[in-house]
């Protein structure tokens, strides 16, 4: 018989969240959701709350592999964060989707060079850019392009419906190094906001998750080092499209439990 029965730990991590979200969600809600902005102060509230101290020290300990990460805190606070408001959830500081490919294709070298900013107690994102126009997030059919050039990788294509795209330090980008090998020319590529070529476009206005940050991203012609390729190129020729589906992979429960979230507020 399987028992549903919550840990302690589990249950303090849900009750904590739900804490956050009656207290920091809960009072802005509406008026993020009209204005489709976010205030300052909600930011640096959640970037004290979730990454400052030892609540961000024990976060890095568990992405570097020295605990045990329980997917089903992730997901008990997930729910009550999206009972708070889905749209500000999503815009909480930290890597977001950038960390799971990072951690599971990077060297610890890139781990730390590319996650190690996200401790320093100031605001910071992180994005993943998979999905384009025309083919959605069929990863083995997308065309933006990567082309080794000397010691850069010349970027080339669109990226839509990109959560945080737009205010990210970091968006972890995939593209395909060769489109005759299929999913096996899929790699993951650093892009650091600011990289000239790499431009922000549109930002979606949508009927829900309004407060959440949407942004169409364009590479054009833009150059990056040879090392911001996670775990270089002679990694697995399967690897950079494991890693594009263990990230969809990781997120789908998140989805569902977000779902839960709105449909407990809605009641």
């Amino acid at each position: 018989m399987i028992d549903f029965t919550l840990s302690e730990l589990q249950q303090a991590a849900r009750d904590y969240a739900h804490q956050v979200a009656l207290e920091e969600m809960r009072p802005i809600s509406l008026e993020c959701d009209r204005t489709e902005k976010i205030p300052d102060s909600f930011m640096w509230n959640m970037q004290r709350r979730f990454w400052a101290g030892a609540a961000g020290q024990a976060r890095t300990q568990a992405q570097e592999g020295e605990e045990k990460q329980d997917n089903i805190l992730s997901i008990l606070s997930q729910e009550e964060m999206a009972w708070g408001d889905a749209a500000l959830s999503t815009a909480i500081p930290g890597p977001g989707l950038a960390a799971p490919p990072i951690l599971s294709q990077g060297t610890l070298e890139q781990q730390a060079k590319f996650l190690g900013p996200y401790m320093d107690g100031q605001l910071h994102w992180g994005a993943l850019a998979l999905t384009e126009p025309g083919i959605g997030s069929d990863v083995a059919g997308m065309s933006t392009t990567a082309v080794l050039e000397g010691d850069e990788w010349v970027l080339n294509g669109h990226k839509h419906y990109i959560t945080n795209g737009a205010r990210s330090d970091l968006v972890v980008t995939f593209a395909t190094i060769d489109k005759s090998l299929g999913r096996e020319g899929i790699r993951p590529f650093v892009v650091p906001r600011g990289t000239p070529g790499f431009v922000v476009g549109r930002i979606e206005e949508k009927m829900g998750l309004r407060a959440s940050q949407t942004a169409e991203l364009i590479f054009e012609n833009c150059r990056i080092p040879k090392d911001h390729l996670l775990s270089g190129r002679e990694s697995s020729k399967k690897a950079g499209f494991k890693a594009a589906m263990g990230t969809l992979d990781a997120t789908r429960p998140m989805v569902g439990a977000l779902a839960v979230g709105i449909a407990r507020a809605a009641h």
